[in-house]
């Protein structure tokens, strides 16, 4: 989503998807729909910053109205910083109803970014085996996540390394990163046929070099149940289905939560607003450590 101020302007919106607080006020629906949340409650998800069709309710903001069937209720054993790395990288494809007995490989690219680390998790208690890329200075952190095996995307010889470690029958691919590289790597390590590539941004058909490829482009703001107005490919009608799925996926996030069976991503906290600019710049020129998530975070007294 960090592209979307470039690509898909929204003048007069706040921006922010990921947020974490605390309950001030829930309406009699709200109550009967989560009848485990009350006023003072800590809690987390993400609500659709930058919204053309609705502008005031990013999460840049002291209060903001989220959909209660997709948020989290804080586990005493997080902290609202550490909550605050959950939010959209909750949203990612997977499932553990049916976790599988047979190991099966799936590569994540971008394995040390916020998403990233999610992905490893739940395709770990699915079932996988996770490749993992990243730099070399984030190979300690993957694995602490999970990933089975890491290599450096840009070493020459990976992509081969990464084919002949699966025997070219790699079927599944999940790219955090969805650039021209990120593409080129997935493609090139997935096996010859039935192979499906997911990226967590549009993924230009110019990347997309192999047909029998199937791809796939998750559409987090897809979650809300709504139409998504954002002008050029990112446009989507609402999906009830994509609604319904994600709601029951949140409750096996809450459960997994509690458990202690998935935990999020490591943070740097920017305190001030001022630090916002700073923080933008440095994710627009890659300068933040894969091994941290920047969050700006608003404070304040809340009244109840």
């Amino acid at each position: 989503m960090l592209r979307f101020p470039k690509q898909i302007p929204t003048p007069g919106a706040v921006c922010g998807l990921d947020y974490a607080g605390v309950i001030v006020r829930m309406d009699d629906e709200v109550v009967r729909l989560r009848p485990d949340l009350k006023i003072g409650d800590r809690v987390c998800g993400l609500v659709h910053g930058s919204n053309p069709t609705d502008k005031g309710n990013g999460s840049f903001a002291e209060y903001i109205c989220a959909l209660v069937q997709l948020v989290i209720n804080v586990p005493e054993a997080l902290s609202l910083n550490q909550a605050l790395a959950l939010g959209e990288c909750l949203d990612i494809p997977g499932s553990l109803s049916s976790p599988t007995p047979q190991p099966f490989d799936a590569l994540v690219c971008g394995g040390s970014t916020c998403c990233g680390t999610m992905a490893i998790q739940l395709l770990k208690l699915s079932g996988a085996r996770v490749i993992a890329t990243c730099s070399p200075r984030s190979f300690d952190l993957v694995k602490k996540y999970g990933a089975d095996l890491a290599f450096d995307y840009a070493e020459a010889g990976a992509t081969e390394a990464v084919t002949a470690l699966t025997k070219c029958r790699l079927r599944y691919a999940l790219d955090c990163i969805a650039n021209e590289d990120s593409a080129s790597f997935c493609y090139t390590s997935l096996g010859r046929s039935g192979a499906r590539y997911t990226s967590l941004e549009l993924c230009p058909s110019s990347f997309r070099r192999r047909k029998v490829v199937n791809y796939d482009c998750v559409i987090a703001l897809e979650i809300f149940g709504k139409d998504v107005k954002m002008g050029s490919d990112y446009s989507r009608a609402a999906s009830p289905v994509k609604h319904d799925i994600a709601v029951r996926c949140f409750q096996m996030f809450q459960k997994l939560l509690e458990d202690g069976l998935i935990r999020p991503h490591p943070i740097r906290v920017l305190h001030s607003l001022g630090s916002i600019c700073e923080g933008l710049d440095l994710l627009r020129t890659g300068s933040v450590s894969r091994l941290k998530l920047y969050v700006f975070k608003i404070i304040n007294k809340v009244p109840y």
